[in-house]
């Protein structure tokens, strides 16, 4: 399993993720709510990077 709110991406993105529902792994977006695109770009190229890192470390 992969966690996705690691204690990085809650560092780099606590501040904009203080406004959504946060709970095991989950980002819950509101419905009535544009989908924060941009947002969810950014976090996912930080994870990139990351598992990245990781997979380097590795070998």
């Amino acid at each position: 399993m992969i966690d996705t709110l690691t204690e990085s991406l809650l560092a780099a993105f606590g501040e904009e993720l203080a406004a959504y529902q946060l709970e095991k792994g989950t980002i819950r977006f509101p419905y009535d709510r544009p989908v924060p695109v941009k947002f969810i770009t950014a976090m996912a190229k930080f994870r990139a990077k990351e598992n990245a890192q990781v997979a380097a470390s590795k070998h």
